[in-house]
């Protein structure tokens, strides 16, 4: 291979290999081939790393390039019609370098300035995503993978978001979706401090929504943090994982004075949680005099017990404002309600959240399943489509098997 001065041609080898099928090689077992191009890539990074001195550490960044190469092939040459269409390396270089240098990456590559510093700076990496996700829909699963690695690559890169190494790469996005389903649930109510979680707030938000604050978040029950399904299914019982709770509410559960309490009150917010989920399913009754649903449910608020550990049988809403009970049955009747649609809830009490950050994020998803390339977030809905929807539970309570019976 001539590559002594233009590495490129060892990337153009490789994204051809790995797009073939193994039909092109008379191979009658797909999984060989998966083996096949799994060792040619091995074999070109230890060419790129003799040839050009890169390291070992920056594999993980060499696959990014190749990913990102792939995905931009496969996209072009779907919707060109070319099968025989293969990006060069100057061709993401322009996508990378900020001057459109098409000689960016292969001065990167060639330890130009010292060292190999391959997508060295942030906003680098950050221009391949923005990239990929205007030529998503040509190549879903190969423009998702890339586009996960960068991400996961930029977090890790950012000080101001390495404290976020732990969570799944989808978490973050997860969140307005999450706290809409959290809010259908349990109204609002904040299962651990008992009160009802406050509105969004206007405000600038580079995260997730550009112009919403939340004021809610997701406590890991159960401490694992790699964890993003609601419900979570151990020892044959349905149970939360999640919790919708206010970010002072998350930081006071994980302080180290609370820790001896830790499990306690685990329990105590799963059994809360487990009852709102109880009495959200209750059936509506039409003409029903309001202060019979009041009376109802301060009786289902005063009396409700549950096994918490340590503590045994113990009513689980013990010290709940008797105003906030009352609130709960307006919120009630209002979302129960068949005759409003849910919009009259939410306008009623987390406006801001519904129609700039909810509405927008699910106009997002309409872009996306229109094949948009306007939609922001192409791979995280991919994800959601494909990995979090069919891994979702959601029991009827005649399923649920819990320490209430």
């Amino acid at each position: 291979m001539r590559t002594k001065k233009d590495p490129g041609s060892l990337f153009d080898i490789l994204i051809r290999i790995s797009l073939m099928e193994p039909s092109d090689l008379n191979l009658e077992d797909p999984n060989d081939f998966v083996d096949i191009k799994k060792e040619i890539r091995q074999y070109i990074f230890e060419a790129v790393q003799h040839k050009f001195g890169v390291p070992d550490e920056l594999q993980s960044r060499f696959n990014m390039l190749v990913d990102s190469l792939i995905a931009f092939t496969k996209s072009r040459r779907t919707t060109s019609g070319d099968n025989k269409y293969t990006i060069k390396l100057g061709d993401l270089s322009e996508i990378v370098s900020p001057r459109k240098s098409r000689i960016l990456l292969v001065r990167q590559l060639l330890r130009i300035g010292g060292k190999s510093r391959i997508l060295w700076h942030y906003r680098q990496a950050e221009r391949i995503v923005i990239a990929l996700r205007k030529e998503f829909f040509g190549a879903r699963e190969e423009s998702h993978k890339a586009i996960e690695q960068i991400k996961t690559y930029m977090r890790d890169m950012n000080p101001k978001d390495k404290r976020f190494r732990k969570y799944n790469i989808n978490f973050k996005e997860l969140k307005v979706p999450q706290m809409k389903e959290f809010i259908d649930i349990t109204l609002g109510l904040n299962p651990y401090a008992k009160d009802f979680l406050k509105d969004a707030i206007i405000g600038t938000n580079r995260a997730i929504i550009p112009q919403i604050l939340m004021e809610m978040t997701r406590h890991h029950i159960l401490q694992n943090p790699d964890y993003y399904l609601i419900f979570g299914l151990y020892d044959n019982i349905f149970s939360f994982r999640l919790a919708p709770v206010s970010p002072m509410s998350n930081r006071e559960v994980h302080k180290w004075s609370n820790r001896k309490n830790f499990d306690q009150n685990s329990d105590l917010i799963v059994a809360r949680l487990m009852h709102l989920y109880e009495l959200i399913q209750k059936p509506y009754t039409s003409g029903m005099d309001y202060k019979a649903y009041e009376a109802f449910f301060e009786k289902e608020f005063r009396e409700r017990e549950a096994y918490i550990f340590g503590r045994g049988d113990t009513k689980i809403w013990n010290g709940i404002n008797l105003d906030i009970v009352k609130e709960y049955a307006e919120r009630w009747v209002i979302f129960k309600d068949p005759s409003k649609s849910e919009s009259v809830f939410y306008n009623k009490y987390y406006k801001i959240f519904y129609n700039r950050g909810y509405k927008w994020f699910m106009n997002d998803f309409k872009l996306y399943l229109n094949e948009d390339p306007a939609t922001s977030y192409p791979e995280f809905w991919y994800w959601h489509s494909t990995v979090y929807l069919p891994q979702s539970i959601y029991p009827f309570l005649d399923s649920l098997n819990w320490n209430q019976e």
